[in-house]
């Protein structure tokens, strides 16, 4: 991963967006998408670093993540916030407000049932 790094710059992380104006990290993903296709249609045994590549994009797309994870500044520190305090990530977040809004589409419907009786 180091020496494909050199050899193709920082282009993962900071990508020239030369005709592709994604981020860098959906552009991560079109890549790791690229990769499991090539698994799941076979052609992954003709190319051995088809496995290492999909390793190497969701390292960096894990690094990607991290890096645009809020810090966690003095003031944060000082109002009680800890590792484990912190904002939640987008992907959390939105999963609980899924769930939230899952839990208030149900309760209305189990209202509107007992209303109709």
């Amino acid at each position: 991963m180091i020496e494909k790094n050199r050899k193709y710059g920082n282009s993962a992380l900071e990508p020239m967006q030369i005709f592709c104006k994604a981020s860098s990290e959906v552009q991560l993903l079109a890549r790791i998408d690229d990769k499991l296709n090539r698994i799941i249609q076979g052609n992954a045994h003709e190319d051995e670093d088809v496995v290492w590549d999909l390793i190497g994009y969701l390292v960096l797309l894990t690094v990607k993540r991290r890096m645009n994870e809020p810090k966690l500044d003095d003031s944060a520190k000082a109002n009680g916030h800890t590792s484990s305090t912190a904002p939640q990530s987008r992907l959390v977040y939105r999963s609980q407000q899924n769930q939230d809004r899952k839990l208030r589409e149900n309760k209305g419907a189990d209202t509107e049932g007992k209303g109709r009786t």
